[in-house]
């Protein structure tokens, strides 16, 4: 048993965390864990500011962390099969982001030779639909 405190003691032999995902059988395992102090000394304050306990604080972040992993996993997995049936087609990485550049960089110039135009202005439709017929130009150059 390790203490942190009076309220913030872990009992590693009660304090079971799952560490396998929903099967047949679960495998539970008692497991210490080791923090640097001032992650301790984070966790510990956090405990006492919140009137949890370090342990049930520490399970529920775990556990929150282990859905947002497994989350992660399910969209990666959907995008490889959506990619592997031909349903999206990937795209080059650094094409992308030249692609992103050449956008911004446009915008840019657009946004200063709006700045410098001083007639009375554009209708905000018009502005869209230019926009629009831009990106979808872009975009078709793309493919």
């Amino acid at each position: 048993m390790r203490s942190l405190g009076d309220k913030n003691t872990i009992d590693y032999q009660s304090r079971q965390i799952a560490l396998t995902g929903p099967s047949c059988l679960s495998t539970l395992a008692v497991i210490e864990v080791h923090f640097r102090p001032e992650t301790e000394s984070r966790l510990t304050e956090l405990a006492s500011k919140s009137g949890r306990t370090l342990g049930d604080l520490l399970e529920d972040a775990l556990a929150g962390y282990l859905i947002e992993v497994a989350e992660v996993r399910e969209m990666l997995d959907s995008r490889y099969d959506e990619i592997k049936s031909g349903q999206v087609k990937p795209i080059d990485g650094e094409a992308f982001f030249d692609c992103l550049r050449q956008r911004e960089n446009e915008l840019q110039q657009l946004w200063r030779e709006a700045m410098g135009d001083k007639t009375p202005g554009v209708p905000v439709k018009e502005v869209l639909d230019r926009l629009e017929r831009k990106y979808r130009d872009l975009a078709n150059k793309a493919k």
